[in-house]
């Protein structure tokens, strides 16, 4: 027995149009037949404290993805970001959040990884 959610079909479609591909719908536990569903979950902040944060929803048992945030003061160097916090999950879906020091860093940016 499996608590996997199995992830089918393309995982580059985006069939509601909302700029977020089903691979993502699938990590968030959103539709990707709902346009007003997908865009707007992930989080970025605060600026100009000791930590830059990228927080988002993760559906449990979307075990056909494998996510993380990476860090980045160039856009070209990519390093892995530091796991701050997954809150209880509440319908199935925790939220976590991620993030990297802006300590001596003027400018850092965070990016959301998805594998499958």
């Amino acid at each position: 027995v499996t608590d996997a959610v199995p992830f089918t079909g393309d995982p580059l479609a985006d069939t509601d149009r909302d700029g977020v591909p089903a691979i993502l719908e699938y990590v968030h536990g959103t539709s990707d037949s709902d346009p007003g569903a997908g865009p707007g979950l992930v989080t970025a902040g605060p600026a100009g404290q000791p930590w830059f944060t990228l927080s988002y929803p993760r559906r449990l048992g979307t075990d056909a993805a494998r996510v993380w945030v990476e860090a980045s003061t160039d856009l070209r160097t990519w390093s892995p970001a530091t796991p701050l916090a997954s809150d209880p999950p509440v319908d199935n879906i925790r939220r976590e959040t991620w993030g990297a020091s802006t300590t001596g860093r003027p400018t850092q940016f965070l990016r959301l990884r998805v594998e499958w």
